[in-house]
């Protein structure tokens, strides 16, 4: 694992820059980060607690511009 120059160890993910947006999932009120998927062209992850599954699509073309959002899985 790499360090910053502090002798602290960089997160992986910061390192490659992989695209994600924030996530407050209201069915158990918890905040994640979900990660773009290529394959589906949009962000894809799980609640962190129940694991329902969420897929966030984007338009390839426009992408989005909010960074984070409140998400009620049915």
């Amino acid at each position: 694992m790499e360090q910053d120059g502090h002798g602290n160890p960089q997160n992986a993910n910061a390192q490659r820059g992989r695209k994600f947006i924030g996530v407050k999932f209201e069915c158990c009120g918890v905040y994640s980060r979900i990660y773009y998927n290529e394959q589906k062209q949009g962000y894809f992850g799980y609640c962190p607690l129940c694991h329902r599954r969420v897929n966030v699509r984007v338009d390839p073309e426009k992408g989005i511009d909010a960074r984070f959002f409140n998400l009620k899985i049915r």
